[in-house]
């Protein structure tokens, strides 16, 4: 058990960022799966991140996963991926993620790849 607990402190402050931006989202329900463990939010929209991108369904922080309210639930599998990723670097994964990004950009960053393996 104390294995598995200092991943999940360590990423705990992106888990704060992922609450943080399901506010801002217009987070519409909320419900945790145990078995990440996970807290899995659909939100309204993902406004804030339209700017950049319009293709936006879901994303990750720590040990939340954000589904847009429309079609986002088909990318529960993929976004629980990340969760495990999220576990086996703690608290350096988006910073790793990030920089696989710019290196290979987002279709070939290897995150990406292994999680949409499913």
């Amino acid at each position: 058990m104390g294995r598995n607990i200092i991943p999940f402190l360590l990423n705990f402050p992106w888990t704060c960022v992922g609450v943080l931006t399901a506010i801002l989202s217009g987070a519409r329900a909320v419900r945790f799966m145990a078995s990440a463990p996970a807290l899995v939010v659909r939100v309204k929209s993902f406004w804030w991140y339209s700017l950049m991108s319009r293709s936006v369904r879901a994303m990750t922080y720590g040990h939340v996963i954000l589904l847009r309210q429309e079609g986002g639930e088909m990318f529960l599998e993929h976004e629980l991926v990340h969760i495990e990723q999220f576990k086996r670097f703690p608290f350096t994964f988006p910073l790793l993620y990030f920089g696989d990004s710019i290196l290979h950009g987002y279709k070939n960053n290897r995150f990406e790849v292994e999680a949409y393996r499913l």
